[in-house]
């Protein structure tokens, strides 16, 4: 597994509670770049658009069910929870209207350690990437801005993703800043 010390390498993003990019590192933007069609990507899209929406990500993604579980399961979480949000019922009804397995639910509702990461198995062309995610907000923030602040960051869960993701990084980038997007 990939130490943190390579983790400058690897996808790191912040969002805000409905998922919209707020700014992420050049490989978050390779990485979008690569795997989602370039009519869905914006300033500050929305991260779970581009992976549920048929033209996004879970092209690419051979353990879909999985994915697809575990982030329907954290958003319906995660914007479940404030009184009458209507664009949290408009986000969570347009992911579900794509086709999605129902999220696995504990009998607690509670959170299990398995939700901690999420291993991600990405296959597209000659690319193979073994990754796992995780999704870190604070747990007591006094400033609301911060309440909603969500980073997420990538990692190869092998020396192949890895040596694979290096490939990917060392590619030309085009019109690729790495900037905020």
């Amino acid at each position: 597994m990939t130490s943190v010390r390579g983790a400058i390498a690897f996808t790191a993003e912040g969002a805000d509670r409905y998922s919209n990019c707020l700014m992420g590192n050049r490989a978050s933007a390779r990485m979008v770049a690569a795997l989602v069609d370039p009519s869905l990507i914006g300033e500050h899209a929305t991260h779970l658009r581009l992976v549920f929406h048929p033209l996004g990500a879970r092209r690419w993604i051979v353990n879909w069910d999985e994915v697809a579980r575990h982030l329907l399961g954290r958003a319906q979480r995660d914007l479940g929870q404030s009184a009458p949000d209507v664009i949290g019922t408009a986000l969570l009804a347009e992911l579900r209207g794509y086709g999605v397995p129902d999220p696995a639910r504990s009998a607690s509702g509670s959170l299990k350690a398995a939700d901690l990461l999420l291993p991600i198995h990405i296959r597209k062309d000659d690319l193979e990437l073994r990754l796992f995610s995780t999704i870190m907000t604070l747990g007591t923030p006094q400033d609301v801005t911060l309440q909603e602040l969500r980073v997420e960051t990538f990692f190869a869960s092998d020396a192949a993703s890895e040596q694979a993701w290096m490939r990917l990084m060392s590619r030309e980038s085009g019109d690729l800043d790495g900037g905020n997007r």
